[in-house]
């Protein structure tokens, strides 16, 4: 099975493509995209918390990830409020004093928040990992997780599937190319 560790650095770098490792980089922010309709997207993967987001579905039970009442607690009263008031203040609702909203925007997380975060989206990707078909199917697991398949963002499925060849991770296809 993938080292989830290793899968988060590497959605972490192709989230963050370009940016990480420069100075005064910051990858715990709001995305930086404004798509039609917003995005709560936030932090080093991206996570999301807007309606039928995978946090929703794991605070209100529709998924299972195996998080304990902590991280269940967290993802309700932290992860998912935050998300609200991205969509709320964040964009074209923009209010004075709330720019930490705006995409770009850091949010309001403490250490313990980010602490919880990383947990949580391990947690899930774990899930989603073996949901998808685990080691033999890379590339469902990234689309599930970008939301877009290959043909639409070959350069984020590249940068992962890089990444990942580090740590001699299999593709469906048996290689070690992925």
């Amino acid at each position: 099975m993938a080292n989830i560790d290793a899968l988060y650095d590497a959605i972490t770098q192709a989230e963050h493509q370009g940016f990480l490792g420069t100075e005064g980089y910051d990858p715990w922010i709001r995305t930086k995209h404004q798509p039609k309709g917003g995005s709560t997207a936030f932090g080093p993967v991206q996570m999301t918390g807007g309606k039928g987001s995978m946090m929703a579905n794991v605070a209100g039970g529709y998924t299972d990830v195996g998080a304990s009442p902590e991280e269940l607690d967290w993802i309700k009263q932290r992860f998912l409020p935050q998300a609200q008031n991205f969509i709320d203040y964040g964009g074209e609702d923009m209010e004075e004093g709330m720019e930490h909203y705006d995409y770009g925007g850091t949010g309001d997380f403490g250490a313990q928040d980010k602490i919880m975060y990383e947990k949580v989206a391990k947690k899930i990707m774990e899930h989603e990992f073996m949901r998808t078909g685990g080691d033999r199917n890379i590339d469902k697991f990234i689309e599930a997780w970008r939301g877009k398949p290959s043909k639409d963002d070959s350069e984020y499925f590249d940068l992962i599937k890089e990444e990942m060849m580090l740590d001699n991770v299999t593709s469906e296809q048996g290689s070690e190319a992925f």
